[in-house]
């Protein structure tokens, strides 16, 4: 009866692993492979990046929009005009033109950050759609639908 615990830890343990590997490549003799091993992980979808990358696109360009429309009205042939009773001298036109150079080069700045969160996204996704063509993931866990009632299904990819 001790023979087979020890047997069992062994079995259970490291030491055997190592053992099993020894063939120098690090796969078990005979070329078997566990589960693991058998496909590479799953890389990320991406799609948090392509998010982010939107928004921060979008805000980008709006600010620079904005930051261009206040320097292009803070120009010096608009400005001291009367309509704004707040730029009545040419210092303060000279501020406001100043906030919208600002504004201008702040929003291209967010602008291309967005534009390298989506290419990093669009590159990420592009490695997990390739990732899934080249037979990765064995199984997916559907969860309910399909007029069950509920439930789990399991689907084989391959």
């Amino acid at each position: 009866m001790l023979k087979f615990v020890i047997v069992g830890i062994l079995l259970g343990s490291n030491l055997v692993s190592a053992v099993v590997h020894a063939d120098g490549r690090g796969h078990a003799l005979g070329g078997y492979r566990s589960l693991g091993e058998l496909r590479r992980r799953e890389p990320p979808t991406g799609a948090d990046q392509i998010a982010l990358g939107s928004v921060l696109v979008s805000l980008g360009l709006l600010r620079a929009a904005l930051g261009g429309t206040t320097w292009y009205s803070a120009g010096p042939s608009r400005c001291p005009d009367g309509a704004a009773p707040y730029l009545t001298t040419v210092e303060a036109c000279g501020g406001l033109r100043f906030y919208g150079m600002a504004g201008v080069a702040l929003g291209g700045m967010i602008a291309s950050a967005g534009v390298a969160y989506l290419v990093s996204g669009w590159v990420r996704r592009h490695q997990h759609t390739d990732w899934k063509l080249q037979g990765g993931g064995w199984a997916k866990v559907d969860e309910g639908g399909r007029g069950t009632g509920g439930g789990l299904w399991l689907r084989w990819l391959h």
